[in-house]
């Protein structure tokens, strides 16, 4: 996992978040304002232990002064979220792009990258090394990977590998193995992977407990089987049946590591495979997958997470893809890996003989002859074995028969459940908590295809009634009635004719039921702290310091203060209040057109983002708004109908800012287009730099955009709008828990709750369901009900108060006390 501040980790937890990417080539800083396409990381191994995968990334930047050259130099990328005020960004690797990664676009002046690989791609070289293996010397593991390392000037970031410490014989390296192959074979010996970290280091890596849990509220889409976990270690050779298992017996079903031709052990698999299977007998992993993943770019390979389903359960996952498919969201699963299966009556154990069989074919005699070759501790046995074309007929025609034999064997008729235990959530008293149906469904498969068969539920459960349809089981209890057995099986027998033959046949089912009991109450926790009012003040001022203030707006405020406190009196300094622009500065005067051609925005909908939405009800077809919005801007008048002529965008996707950095960023803007305007009038004439300028400036727009907005729009949409808030003001403010300020006023209300208040230039109104509870306005003040805690002052010298149990006083109380 990536290191990251604890700060960080907290921000994570929040809903929403909105990642910020940072390029950094030969100590020069590349933000967003210029990163076009932000990287986009892949990082996939193929293979549970022994792989060495490369890490790649995409992106894409604009470069207005063509001055740009990245080729053969190493990119640091990086992504990162605001953290108090200020952005922390965790670098995601190291990668150095080629000639053939690389293309221009000079018209819109951006370079583009694509399958940029990371560190990885300076491995791919021929293996060669200086050490001795002379008079039957040996080499640790850390020697042979270190050489590698110091020949290629790369960092090793851990020294305690599984076999660090090893002495190797002489390994059987092909001519062929590169330093990749090399470090990729050490790797699998001992039930790891080799990546290069984010920070560019080489790390032979076994499993890392991140001790992090993914809750479901951070994906989408999650899709997992269950746990594999290994038993089985075999040594072995391509294209040879003479494979080396450990254990020798084992009385489970065997769940094996297949490894061939690993160099290290190929020579000594019988002296080595106990010290193999030390490292991967136990290893486990689950297969998964999950879609649409926030935090992705927290994590690497090989680490392990905890996962949270949709109904709150959890299990270990080992993370071996990553993909960002988003500026914001990612990929991460561990697919399952392909099965391989040793003929364990042919292998041999750990303290047999080698046997090597090579296979000569002579087709002008049609003959083979297999050349068998027995070697154990002090022989050599050699026996030549010739069959003609003849002899192999007859072996073919009797293993047709044999099959024949056995297809008559195979099961035909089977059923898969959805699950075989059921968990029933119940009281102390072995009620249950609600009325519910529980559904299995099955599958039924005869020949391959699926059938619908027959179900017979046998057994009898007070408090629960089973039954069946075409495709579940149901299992139904009510709140009222006590289950009576905490833990019982139902058998479920699934029958079916074949409609050909007449042959019927059966298959019997067990679903297990266990009843989850509520536990003991626990202790009472302790009393909260006595709760405090708050107040919530708000002034105007035509001044950014807030000198002087007035309670009612006017046209010549342009900002607004405002303060909380614990005193039911309003704070008289403006230094109590914290002050923010509610009008823009008036926006630049925009470029001449080129011949006054008019430009139309066209908006289209889409519910998948692939089709427009269907024409009904008199609305276009494409005009009903939906999770997705395409935009495009030409001069013809029409809309196009061709669904990839708009830029498409997800408004899905919500994005949650501080609105105390609203101003900052406003002002930040307001220069950038200055310095753009000046830089346009001096140093640009032709409309192809005017257009690259602008193109340049879409994405700084863009992110400003985010600020402020709940919407995610298109760039021409961002260009529209920000001139509209330069011009005008914001229109509207809304915060991620539904409060508004706009053109109304103040509103904090929360979807769902019953109180609402308003505050704008007519006055205050707290109401309860839309009937108003309280006013202050220029009539005064009113309200249903008032409770005043201690006493009720009335003008300048009355006051009322309880007195005692039973009386009320009224006092004269004079001054201003």
């Amino acid at each position: 996992m990536i290191s990251s501040s604890n700060a960080y980790k907290n921000q994570l937890n929040l809903n929403a978040i909105s990642p910020k990417s940072k390029i950094v080539v030969d100590g020069v800083e590349y933000l967003g304002d210029v990163i076009k396409d932000a990287p986009k990381i892949k990082h996939s191994s193929t293979k549970f232990i022994g792989t060495f995968p490369v890490k790649t990334v995409n992106f894409s930047i604009y470069d207005l002064e063509n001055e740009l050259d990245f080729e053969n130099k190493e990119i640091e990328v990086y992504k990162g979220i605001v953290v108090n005020n200020s952005i922390e960004y965790l670098k995601q690797g190291i990668f150095i792009p080629r000639a053939s990664d690389i293309k221009t676009n000079i018209s819109e002046r951006t370079i583009s990258f694509t399958n940029v690989q990371d560190r990885t791609q300076l491995l791919e070289t021929a293996y060669t090394s200086q050490l001795d293996w002379n008079n039957n010397q040996t080499h640790t593991g850390l020697e042979i990977i270190q050489e590698i390392c110091t020949r290629k000037n790369i960092t090793l970031k851990n020294t305690d590998f599984a076999f660090a410490d090893y002495d190797f014989k002489q390994p059987n390296f092909s001519e062929t193995i590169t330093d990749r192959g090399v470090i990729a074979a050490m790797a699998e010996i001992g039930g790891e992977i080799a990546i290069f970290d984010s920070n560019g280091e080489l790390e032979i890596k076994s499993k890392y407990n991140t001790n992090h849990t993914i809750q479901r509220k951070k994906y989408e889409k999650l899709s997992y089987e269950k746990l594999i976990t290994i038993n089985t270690v075999v040594l072995g050779r391509n294209g040879i049946n003479n494979d080396i298992v450990y254990p020798e017996t084992i009385e489970t079903e065997r769940v094996e590591a297949k490894i061939l031709d690993n160099p290290f052990v190929d020579l000594y698999r019988e002296e080595m495979i106990e010290d193999v299977a030390e490292h991967i007998i136990g290893l486990s992993y689950t297969p998964f997958q999950i879609d649409g993943f926030v935090d992705g770019y927290m994590y690497e390979l090989n680490d392990s997470v905890t996962i949270v389903d949709k109904n709150n359960n959890t299990f270990e996952a080992i993370i071996l893809d990553l993909e960002n498919t988003s500026r914001i969201k990612s990929k991460i699963s561990a697919p399952k890996q392909d099965n391989t299966k040793t003929e364990y009556n042919l292998a041999g154990s750990n303290k047999e003989s080698i046997n090597q069989v090579k296979l000569d074919v002579d087709h002008i005699n049609q003959e083979i002859t297999a050349l068998a070759e027995d070697v154990s501790e002090n022989t050599r046995d050699i026996a030549t074995v010739t069959q003609t074309a003849n002899q192999i007929r007859q072996e073919v025609n009797r293993t047709e028969q044999r099959v024949e034999d056995l297809a008559d064997s195979i099961e035909l008729f089977s059923v898969d459940l959805a699950q075989e235990n059921l968990v029933i959530s119940t009281d102390k008293n072995s009620k249950p908590y609600n009325d519910a149906t529980y559904n299995i469904n099955y599958y039924g498969y005869f020949k391959g295809t699926q059938i619908t068969p027959s179900v017979s539920i046998s057994g009898s459960q007070t408090g629960i009634t089973a039954s069946s349809d075409s495709t579940k089981l149901m299992f139904t209890v009510s709140n009222l009635t006590a289950i009576a057995n905490k833990t019982f099986t139902y058998d479920v027998a699934f029958s079916y004719t074949d409609t050909d033959t007449g042959t019927s046949y059966s298959v019997l089912k067990k679903v297990m039921v266990t009843l989850a009991l509520q536990g003991e109450t626990g202790p009472a926790g302790q009393n909260g702290a006595d709760g405090t009012s708050t107040y919530f003040y708000v002034r105007y001022s035509k001044n950014a310091s807030g000198n002087p203030m007035v309670v009612t707006p006017t046209s010549e405020t342009e900002y607004m203060g405002v303060a909380t406190t614990t005193s039911p009196t309003a704070p008289t300094s403006y230094s109590a209040y914290t002050w923010s622009k509610t009008k823009g500065a008036q926006g630049i005067q925009g470029p001449s057109g080129e011949d006054g051609t008019s430009s139309y925005l066209h908006i289209k909908w889409s519910e998948d983002g692939e089709t427009f939405t269907p024409a009904e009800d008199g609305v276009p077809e494409g005009k009903t708004p939906a999770r997705w919005q395409g935009t495009y801007v030409d001069t013809n008048p029409t809309d196009s109908t061709v669904f990839s002529d708009y830029d498409w965008v997800d408004t899905s996707i919500y994005v949650q800012e501080e609105l105390n950095g609203l101003q900052n960023e406003i002002n930040q803007s307001n220069a950038n287009i200055s310095d753009i305007r000046t830089d346009l009038h001096n140093n640009y004439s032709t409309t192809e730099e005017i257009n690259a300028i602008q193109s340049h400036n879409e994405e700084s727009i863009n992110q400003l955009k985010e600020e402020y907005a709940t919407l995610q729009q298109t760039s021409n949409q961002v260009q529209i709008q920000i001139g509209s808030i330069l011009s005008n003001g914001v229109n509207k403010i809304t915060t991620a828990t539904g409060y508004t300020f706009d053109e109304n006023g103040l509103n904090i209300s929360k979807t769902g709750t019953e109180i609402s208040n308003t505050l704008d230039n007519t006055g205050m109104y707290v109401r309860r369901n839309n009937e108003e509870m309280l006013g202050a306005d220029t009539t005064g003040v009113r309200g249903i009900n008032f409770w005043a805690k201690k006493y009720l002052r009335i003008g300048t010298n009355s006051r009322l108060e309880d007195y005692k149990t039973t009386r009320t006083g009224c006092f004269y109380v004079g001054g201003d006390n």
